[in-house]
Protein backbone atom coordinates (compact mmCIF):
# COMPACT_ATOMS: atom_id res chain seq x y z
CA UNK A 1 0.00 0.00 0.00
CA UNK A 2 1.28 3.66 -1.02
CA UNK A 3 0.98 6.90 1.30
CA UNK A 4 -1.14 8.11 -1.47
CA UNK A 5 -3.87 5.02 -0.26
CA UNK A 6 -3.57 5.73 3.19
CA UNK A 7 -6.29 8.92 3.56
CA UNK A 8 -8.72 6.65 1.42
CA UNK A 9 -8.38 3.54 3.63
CA UNK A 10 -8.55 5.42 6.62
CA UNK A 11 -11.62 7.55 5.34
CA UNK A 12 -13.65 4.24 4.55
CA UNK A 13 -12.85 2.90 8.07
CA UNK A 14 -13.85 5.95 9.91
CA UNK A 15 -17.08 5.88 7.79
CA UNK A 16 -17.24 2.46 8.34
CA UNK A 17 -18.61 3.26 12.12
CA UNK A 18 -22.25 3.39 13.07
CA UNK A 19 -23.02 5.45 14.17
CA UNK A 20 -20.87 8.19 12.96
CA UNK A 21 -20.14 10.97 15.50
CA UNK A 22 -19.33 14.17 13.73
CA UNK A 23 -19.47 15.83 17.31
CA UNK A 24 -16.13 13.16 18.40
CA UNK A 25 -14.91 14.45 14.99
CA UNK A 26 -14.80 18.40 16.00
CA UNK A 27 -13.72 17.48 19.79
CA UNK A 28 -10.36 16.19 17.93
CA UNK A 29 -10.27 19.11 15.86
CA UNK A 30 -10.35 21.49 18.17
CA UNK A 31 -8.21 19.06 20.83
CA UNK A 32 -5.27 18.94 18.39
CA UNK A 33 -5.42 21.39 15.86
CA UNK A 34 -6.69 24.55 17.57
CA UNK A 35 -5.57 23.31 21.13
CA UNK A 36 -2.35 22.74 19.42
CA UNK A 37 -2.03 19.21 20.89
CA UNK A 38 -4.12 19.86 23.94
CA UNK A 39 -1.28 22.51 25.09
CA UNK A 40 -3.23 25.95 24.80
CA UNK A 41 -5.93 26.51 26.83
CA UNK A 42 -6.26 30.17 25.35
CA UNK A 43 -7.09 30.06 21.85
CA UNK A 44 -8.62 32.19 19.02
CA UNK A 45 -12.08 31.48 17.65
CA UNK A 46 -12.14 29.23 14.86
CA UNK A 47 -14.35 30.31 11.40
CA UNK A 48 -17.34 27.96 10.70
CA UNK A 49 -15.44 28.13 7.09
CA UNK A 50 -12.52 27.07 8.16
CA UNK A 51 -13.74 23.99 10.30
CA UNK A 52 -16.05 23.13 6.96
CA UNK A 53 -12.82 23.50 5.25
CA UNK A 54 -11.62 20.76 7.02
CA UNK A 55 -14.37 18.71 7.77
CA UNK A 56 -14.91 18.58 3.78
CA UNK A 57 -11.73 16.21 3.49
CA UNK A 58 -13.33 13.91 5.73
CA UNK A 59 -16.23 13.72 3.40
CA UNK A 60 -18.64 15.36 6.04
CA UNK A 61 -21.33 17.42 4.95
CA UNK A 62 -22.08 20.84 6.06
CA UNK A 63 -25.34 19.97 7.43
CA UNK A 64 -23.73 17.06 10.21
CA UNK A 65 -21.19 19.66 10.96
CA UNK A 66 -23.56 22.12 11.36
CA UNK A 67 -25.92 20.15 13.82
CA UNK A 68 -23.06 18.59 15.54
CA UNK A 69 -21.59 22.16 16.26
CA UNK A 70 -24.92 23.24 17.67
CA UNK A 71 -24.98 20.10 19.64
CA UNK A 72 -21.48 21.24 21.54
CA UNK A 73 -22.58 24.69 21.74
CA UNK A 74 -25.50 23.43 23.89
CA UNK A 75 -23.77 21.47 25.83
CA UNK A 76 -21.77 24.42 26.83
CA UNK A 77 -18.14 22.43 24.77
CA UNK A 78 -18.16 25.25 22.68
CA UNK A 79 -19.16 28.57 22.52
CA UNK A 80 -20.48 30.35 19.32
CA UNK A 81 -19.86 33.88 18.69
CA UNK A 82 -20.62 36.06 15.43
CA UNK A 83 -18.78 38.99 13.43
CA UNK A 84 -20.94 40.56 10.78
CA UNK A 85 -22.26 37.24 8.42
CA UNK A 86 -19.29 35.31 9.89
CA UNK A 87 -19.73 32.31 12.78
CA UNK A 88 -17.00 31.33 15.44
CA UNK A 89 -16.51 28.85 17.43
CA UNK A 90 -14.21 28.66 20.83
CA UNK A 91 -14.13 26.05 23.15
CA UNK A 92 -15.46 27.07 26.92
CA UNK A 93 -12.50 27.28 29.66
CA UNK A 94 -13.79 24.17 31.49
CA UNK A 95 -13.69 21.79 28.10
CA UNK A 96 -10.24 22.60 27.29
CA UNK A 97 -8.88 22.36 30.65
CA UNK A 98 -10.62 18.95 30.19
CA UNK A 99 -9.14 18.68 26.70
CA UNK A 100 -5.63 19.45 27.83
CA UNK A 101 -5.32 17.13 30.82
CA UNK A 102 -6.31 14.44 28.32
CA UNK A 103 -3.44 15.38 25.76
CA UNK A 104 -1.29 14.72 28.34
CA UNK A 105 -2.01 11.16 27.58
CA UNK A 106 -2.64 11.36 23.96
CA UNK A 107 0.18 13.16 23.29
CA UNK A 108 2.54 11.51 25.69
CA UNK A 109 3.80 13.96 27.55
CA UNK A 110 2.93 12.42 30.93
CA UNK A 111 2.06 9.23 29.22
CA UNK A 112 -0.06 6.68 31.52
CA UNK A 113 1.64 3.89 33.12
CA UNK A 114 0.27 0.07 33.60
CA UNK A 115 -1.51 -0.80 36.50
CA UNK A 116 0.54 -2.57 39.07
CA UNK A 117 -2.51 -4.53 40.88
CA UNK A 118 -6.01 -4.77 40.79
CA UNK A 119 -8.28 -3.62 44.06
CA UNK A 120 -11.72 -5.19 44.76
CA UNK A 121 -14.21 -3.59 47.12
CA UNK A 122 -17.54 -3.92 48.53
CA UNK A 123 -20.24 -1.98 49.16
CA UNK A 124 -23.19 -4.69 50.55
CA UNK A 125 -22.83 -2.33 53.83
CA UNK A 126 -23.36 0.93 52.37
CA UNK A 127 -26.50 2.43 53.08
CA UNK A 128 -26.41 4.45 49.74
CA UNK A 129 -25.83 1.54 47.55
CA UNK A 130 -27.04 3.30 43.96
CA UNK A 131 -25.37 6.93 45.33
CA UNK A 132 -22.01 4.70 45.84
CA UNK A 133 -22.22 2.81 42.79
CA UNK A 134 -22.51 5.87 40.58
CA UNK A 135 -20.04 7.53 42.38
CA UNK A 136 -17.29 4.24 42.11
CA UNK A 137 -17.97 4.11 38.02
CA UNK A 138 -16.69 7.56 37.63
CA UNK A 139 -13.74 6.88 40.08
CA UNK A 140 -13.07 3.61 37.33
CA UNK A 141 -14.45 1.06 39.66
CA UNK A 142 -16.24 -1.56 37.12
CA UNK A 143 -18.89 -3.74 39.35
CA UNK A 144 -18.75 -7.63 39.29
CA UNK A 145 -21.99 -7.78 40.87
CA UNK A 146 -24.43 -5.57 42.49
CA UNK A 147 -22.28 -4.76 45.31
CA UNK A 148 -18.84 -5.74 44.34
CA UNK A 149 -16.22 -4.00 42.41
CA UNK A 150 -12.66 -4.13 40.73
CA UNK A 151 -10.40 -0.94 40.01
CA UNK A 152 -6.71 -0.72 38.34
CA UNK A 153 -4.91 0.79 40.97
CA UNK A 154 -0.70 1.26 41.29
CA UNK A 155 1.47 0.31 44.38
CA UNK A 156 1.26 3.97 46.37
CA UNK A 157 -2.57 4.16 45.69
CA UNK A 158 -4.39 2.96 49.04
CA UNK A 159 -7.02 0.07 47.93
CA UNK A 160 -9.94 2.45 50.04
CA UNK A 161 -9.13 5.40 48.39
CA UNK A 162 -12.61 8.03 47.91
CA UNK A 163 -14.15 4.61 48.62
CA UNK A 164 -18.15 5.22 50.10
CA UNK A 165 -18.72 5.23 54.07
CA UNK A 166 -18.73 1.18 55.13
CA UNK A 167 -17.16 0.16 52.01
CA UNK A 168 -14.41 -2.94 52.74
CA UNK A 169 -11.75 -3.01 50.02
CA UNK A 170 -8.25 -5.49 49.63
CA UNK A 171 -6.08 -5.50 46.88
CA UNK A 172 -7.38 -8.90 44.50
CA UNK A 173 -5.54 -12.14 44.21
CA UNK A 174 -3.81 -12.49 41.10
CA UNK A 175 -5.91 -15.71 39.91
CA UNK A 176 -7.07 -16.81 36.25
CA UNK A 177 -10.47 -16.10 37.79
CA UNK A 178 -9.41 -12.39 38.24
CA UNK A 179 -7.58 -12.45 34.65
CA UNK A 180 -11.20 -13.59 33.31
CA UNK A 181 -13.08 -10.78 35.07
CA UNK A 182 -10.71 -8.29 34.52
CA UNK A 183 -10.52 -8.61 30.73
CA UNK A 184 -14.74 -9.33 30.06
CA UNK A 185 -15.03 -6.15 32.32
CA UNK A 186 -13.11 -3.69 30.86
CA UNK A 187 -13.80 -5.31 27.11
CA UNK A 188 -9.82 -6.43 26.61
CA UNK A 189 -10.33 -8.26 23.66
CA UNK A 190 -11.94 -5.61 21.82
CA UNK A 191 -9.95 -2.89 22.22
CA UNK A 192 -6.89 -5.26 21.61
CA UNK A 193 -8.47 -5.12 18.22
CA UNK A 194 -9.17 -1.65 17.43
CA UNK A 195 -5.40 -1.23 18.54
CA UNK A 196 -4.77 -4.02 15.99
CA UNK A 197 -6.90 -2.20 13.16
CA UNK A 198 -5.15 1.34 14.46
CA UNK A 199 -1.58 -0.11 13.19
CA UNK A 200 -2.58 -2.26 9.96
CA UNK A 201 -4.07 1.23 8.61
CA UNK A 202 -1.06 3.60 9.92
CA UNK A 203 1.63 1.68 10.37
CA UNK A 204 2.48 0.47 6.67
CA UNK A 205 4.31 3.25 5.78
CA UNK A 206 5.49 6.61 6.63
CA UNK A 207 2.83 8.22 5.41
CA UNK A 208 5.56 11.12 4.48
CA UNK A 209 5.76 12.76 1.03
CA UNK A 210 1.21 13.21 1.02
CA UNK A 211 -0.27 16.10 -0.57
CA UNK A 212 -1.00 18.84 2.48
CA UNK A 213 -4.57 18.81 2.35
CA UNK A 214 -4.54 14.59 2.53
CA UNK A 215 -1.52 15.27 5.86
CA UNK A 216 -3.82 17.68 7.25
CA UNK A 217 -7.42 14.91 6.75
CA UNK A 218 -5.07 12.06 8.03
CA UNK A 219 -3.47 13.56 10.69
CA UNK A 220 -6.91 14.32 11.82
CA UNK A 221 -7.91 10.32 11.43
CA UNK A 222 -4.95 9.44 12.92
CA UNK A 223 -5.39 11.45 16.48
CA UNK A 224 -9.35 10.60 16.45
CA UNK A 225 -8.57 7.13 16.13
CA UNK A 226 -5.71 6.95 18.35
CA UNK A 227 -8.07 9.09 21.32
CA UNK A 228 -10.89 7.11 21.57
CA UNK A 229 -8.92 3.96 21.76
CA UNK A 230 -6.46 5.65 24.63
CA UNK A 231 -9.61 7.05 26.57
CA UNK A 232 -10.93 3.33 26.66
CA UNK A 233 -7.49 2.31 28.15
CA UNK A 234 -7.56 1.47 31.29
CA UNK A 235 -3.72 1.11 31.28
CA UNK A 236 -4.36 -2.58 33.42
CA UNK A 237 -1.62 -5.02 34.70
CA UNK A 238 0.35 -6.14 31.85
CA UNK A 239 -0.18 -10.07 33.09
CA UNK A 240 -3.52 -9.64 32.83
CA UNK A 241 -3.21 -8.50 28.85
CA UNK A 242 -3.00 -11.02 26.32
CA UNK A 243 0.79 -11.95 25.26
CA UNK A 244 -0.38 -10.40 21.76
CA UNK A 245 -1.46 -6.55 23.21
CA UNK A 246 -1.14 -3.97 21.02
CA UNK A 247 -1.04 -0.98 22.94
CA UNK A 248 2.08 0.23 22.64
CA UNK A 249 2.95 -0.89 19.04
CA UNK A 250 -0.31 1.48 18.67
CA UNK A 251 1.59 4.11 20.55
CA UNK A 252 5.00 4.13 18.46
CA UNK A 253 2.74 3.75 14.98
CA UNK A 254 1.14 6.81 16.58
CA UNK A 255 4.23 8.95 17.26
CA UNK A 256 5.92 8.38 14.14
CA UNK A 257 2.83 8.94 11.95
CA UNK A 258 2.48 12.31 14.04
CA UNK A 259 5.20 13.62 12.94
CA UNK A 260 5.53 12.51 9.41
CA UNK A 261 2.42 14.14 8.87
CA UNK A 262 3.07 17.31 10.67
CA UNK A 263 4.49 19.79 7.96
CA UNK A 264 2.60 19.00 5.30
CA UNK A 265 -0.31 19.16 7.73
CA UNK A 266 0.61 22.08 9.18
CA UNK A 267 1.07 24.01 6.04
CA UNK A 268 -2.59 23.47 4.56
CA UNK A 269 -4.12 24.40 8.10
CA UNK A 270 -2.01 27.49 8.23
CA UNK A 271 -3.40 28.34 4.76
CA UNK A 272 -7.09 27.52 5.50
CA UNK A 273 -7.71 29.61 8.75
CA UNK A 274 -5.96 27.72 11.49
CA UNK A 275 -3.05 29.98 11.89
CA UNK A 276 0.18 29.20 12.63
CA UNK A 277 0.56 25.56 13.69
CA UNK A 278 3.70 26.07 15.80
Amino acid sequence: MTSGDIPHRALDALHAQTPLRVWSLIVTIFGDVVMREGAKIETAPVATASLQALLALLRIDANAMRASLSRLTAAGTLRRTRDGRNTFYALSTAAAREFSAAGLRIYGREPPRQADRIDIAAIHRTEDRPAAREAMIGDGWRFLGPATALRPAHSRASPDQHLPDRAIAAVALDTPALADAVRELWDVASLNEGYARFVETFGEAACAGIAPADAAALRILLVHQFRRLLLRDAFLPRALLPADWRGPEARRVFDAARAALRPASERWLAENGFGPQT
